[in-house]
C-alpha cells in the first residue's frame, strides 16, 4: 500500500506530526492546469472557496497522480495533522471492504454530528440546518484509502475545482460515479485526527456574514415604529416584555437586532396578554394569531397596516411575534414547550433593547446555553423569510 503524507498550505492552522519514512510527503502541487469555477460555491453557500481551500485540493490531486503511476493497488492519503502513530491496519483490511470500493473514509460525519450535545429546548432549525460542507456534514479530507480504480474515476471525473476536495467526492459519489464508503463514527478519531483551521476561510465566511443584511431602511423605520407602540404599550400596563429566541440572541451576541434575523420575538406572561393585545388595537396594531406547526401552540403576530403586504397570508411585513408563558415553580415555561428553568426566581432585567425598554430573563446567558448548542462560538444564518 502506498502511504502519502500532505503538507497544508500556510494559511491552514492545525497540529502538525512527525511521520516515519513509509509516508510519500507532497509539498508542492503539480503543474498541470485547473479550471478554478469561483461562481459555484459562492452561489452555493454564500461565501467564496479560499485560497487555501483551492491549494489544498490541488495537493491531493498531486498525491493521487502520484498514487496512479506507482505500482501499489491501494494508497492511505493523510494530512499533516493526522498522527500516523495511532495508525494500525491488519493485513486483511481492504479484504474487509465492500466489493468494488473506490475511497473509503474511516469515520462517519454523520456520526459526528449525532454527538451534539442534547439541549432542554433543542433547536430543529440547528440540527437541520445545512453547515457549508457538501450534504450538511464536515467530513474532512484529512484520511481516506483510495483503490487503484478509485483514483483512476477521481482524475476522470475532475478537471474543475469549485468546492473542497471531500466534498466533491461525495458530489461525484452522489451521482453515481464513483464508490464511496466510511464506518461508523468512533470516538478515538480525535486520538489521531486533530482539528485543522482554513484562516482565510474563516476570514472570508465572516466578511459575509458581516455584510448580510435583510433589512430595507424603511422596513427597519417601520420595524422600530412598531416595537415603541408594543414596549411603550407595555410600559404603560406595567408588563414585562421579555426577549425571546433569536430576539434574545440578537441583544446579547449583537447588541440589537440580527442583520440577518428578519423579525422579533417577545414573550409575555399568559395571564397579562389580554391586557396587552387591548391597548395595542387602541394604539394602532394589528393582531392575528397562528398557530405554531412543530408544537400546535397558539402565538400572535403584531404588525402596522403600513407594512408590506405578503401574498397568502394574514399579516404584513415586517411583524412581531407575541409567544406566551407561565410561571411554574421556578420556572418560566412557553406555551410551546421551551422551558427557561429557574428564571422565575429573580425577576426579569430591564435592557435598552432598539431605543426601547424591554427585558432579559436574569439568567440569560443559561438559557441561551439550552436553546443553542454553539451561540458562544457559532452564527448561523438561516435563508427563512417572512417576505416570501
Amino acid at each position: 500500500m502506498k502511504k502519502i503524507v500532505i503538507t497544508l498550505p500556510e494559511n491552514v492552522d492545525c497540529q502538525k506530526f512527525q511521520h516515519d519514512n513509509s509516508y510519500e510527503d507532497i509539498t508542492s502541487q503539480i503543474l498541470k492546469d485547473f479550471n478554478i469555477d469561483k461562481s459555484y460555491h459562492l452561489e452555493q453557500y454564500g461565501f467564496a472557496l479560499s485560497p487555501s481551500e483551492i491549494a489544498t485540493f490541488l495537493l491531493h490531486i498531486s498525491a493521487w497522480t502520484r498514487f496512479l503511476a506507482s505500482d501499489e493497488n491501494h494508497c492511505l492519503i493523510i494530512e499533516e495533522n493526522v498522527n500516523s502513530n495511532y495508525l494500525n491496519f491488519e493485513p486483511d483490511f481492504f479484504d474487509l471492504l465492500p466489493d468494488g470500493w473506490d475511497v473509503y473514509f474511516p469515520y462517519s460525519g454523520d456520526g459526528i454530528k449525532q454527538n451534539q450535545t442534547k439541549l432542554l429546548n433543542p433547536n430543529s432549525r440547528e440540527y437541520y440546518d445545512v453547515e457549508p460542507f457538501f450534504f450538511g456534514y464536515e467530513w474532512g479530507s484529512s484520511i481516506y484509502f483510495l483503490s487503484k480504480k478509485g483514483v483512476e474515476k477521481l482524475l476522470l471525473n475532475i478537471n474543475t475545482i469549485r468546492q473542497r476536495v471531500e466534498d466533491e467526492i461525495f458530489k461525484i459519489a452522489k451521482l453515481n460515479t464513483i464508490d464511496v464508503y466510511f464506518s461508523n463514527y468512533n470516538e478515538t478519531i480525535k486520538d489521531y485526527i486533530k482539528p485543522k483551521i482554513h484562516l482565510d476561510r474563516n476570514a472570508i465566511i465572516k466578511e459575509a456574514v458581516l455584510n448580510y443584511n435583510v433589512w430595507t431602511e424603511k422596513d427597519f423605520v417601520i420595524l422600530n415604529k412598531l416595537l415603541t407602540k408594543i414596549s411603550s404599550a407595555a410600559e404603560k400596563l406595567d408588563i414585562k416584555l421579555i426577549l425571546q429566541g433569536g430576539t434574545h440572541l440578537g441583544y446579547v451576541r449583537h447588541g440589537g437586532i440580527m442583520k440577518w434575523d428578519d423579525d422579533v420575538d417577545l414573550g409575555v406572561l399568559a395571564s397579562e396578554f389580554e391586557n396587552l393585545k387591548n391597548e395595542l388595537l387602541i394604539n394602532g396594531c394589528q393582531l392575528v394569531q397562528h398557530i405554531e406547526e412543530k408544537t400546535n401552540t397558539p402565538f400572535y403576530k403584531a404588525f402596522l397596516k403600513e407594512g408590506k403586504v405578503i401574498d397568502g397570508y394574514d399579516f404584513k411585513f415586517p411583524c412581531i411575534d407575541v409567544w406566551l408563558y407561565i410561571i411554574k415553580g421556578c420556572d418560566i415555561i412557553f406555551e410551546n414547550g421551551i422551558i427557561c428553568k429557574d428564571s422565575a426566581l429573580h425577576d426579569p432585567k430591564k435592557i435598552i433593547f432598539e431605543g426601547n425598554n424591554l427585558f432579559i430573563l436574569h439568567n440569560s446567558l443559561d438559557v441561551l446555553d439550552t436553546r443553542y448548542n454553539d451561540w458562544r462560538t457559532k452564527i448561523r444564518i438561516y435563508s427563512f423569510s417572512h417576505e416570501t
